[in-house]
């Protein structure tokens, strides 16, 4: 097993009931029982009332029927303390017992900054833009899931900042 990737989402999509993945999915912990790097300095209190804030909304709400939009619900839920990465964590690990799955590439802090290293000049058409849609990725990463792609701009940002490039930003 890959020991970065997040096994989360797989214990959300086990889960019985939707309050259980909810449960799972803030908590932020492994089938290990470690908590996942990306949470550790969010804090438990921020993460217990983000879950009471999502299952007091959806409990007995159906979901928004896409990825994005259940994203986009979880931003405006959110309480003091969870960021965007923790908003995306999150909605991918609830997503998965949904079946929702982002389509588009998220850019939080980690994935901007690999998706600014690999576009490099190209990435400012972008702007502050938060997601990407597919039409725009680098053909080879379109053979990449959105999250898969996510991951990849995310965990090797250091290694694709260091593409050589001509002056006007085009990779050699």
């Amino acid at each position: 097993m890959d020991v970065k990737a997040d096994d989360i989402p797989g214990m959300c999509a086990e889960a019985e009931t939707f309050e259980e993945a909810v449960w799972i999915a803030c908590a932020s912990k492994r089938r290990s029982g470690r908590m996942h790097t990306h949470q550790t300095k969010v804090s438990k209190d921020a993460r217990r009332e983000f879950a009471w804030r999502i299952i007091e909304a959806y409990g007995v709400t159906a979901l928004p029927g896409t990825f994005s939009a259940f994203h986009d619900a979880l931003w405006d839920l959110r309480p003091e303390g969870i960021g965007a990465l923790t908003t995306y964590d999150v909605a991918t690990r609830v997503g998965a017992w949904a079946k929702l799955e982002p389509v588009e590439i998220f850019l939080h802090t980690g994935a901007r900054m690999g998706w600014e290293a690999l576009m490099g000049v190209h990435a400012r058409a972008y702007g502050k833009t938060s997601r990407v849609p597919p039409e725009c990725w680098p053909v080879p990463l379109r053979q990449l899931s959105a999250d898969m792609a996510e991951d990849f701009l995310c965990t090797y940002r250091d290694t694709l900042l260091k593409i050589n490039r001509t002056p006007t930003g085009e990779p050699i």
